[in-house]
């Protein structure tokens, strides 16, 4: 899996939670299929950072847990 694929998966999760997902959680999501590590998720999670900055919507991104909130 490339990492615009993980990113997509990643973001689709972040908005359809209704709870704050962990780095452990988003891990979760690609167990079995491929091994993603936490640096790869925390990569991740500061480029959807970077892409919501001129979006509308508020978002949230820490250190260890990761939502989006509207």
């Amino acid at each position: 899996m490339n990492t615009a694929e993980v990113k997509r998966v990643i973001e689709g999760a972040l908005l359809c939670a209704n709870k704050p997902l962990s780095v452990s959680d988003l891990r979760q999501l690609f167990a079995g299929e491929a091994e993603i590590g936490p640096d790869t998720v925390r990569d991740v999670l500061e480029s959807l950072r970077n892409d919501w900055l001129d979006r509308s919507e508020e978002r949230r991104v820490g250190k260890e847990c990761a939502s989006m909130c509207r």
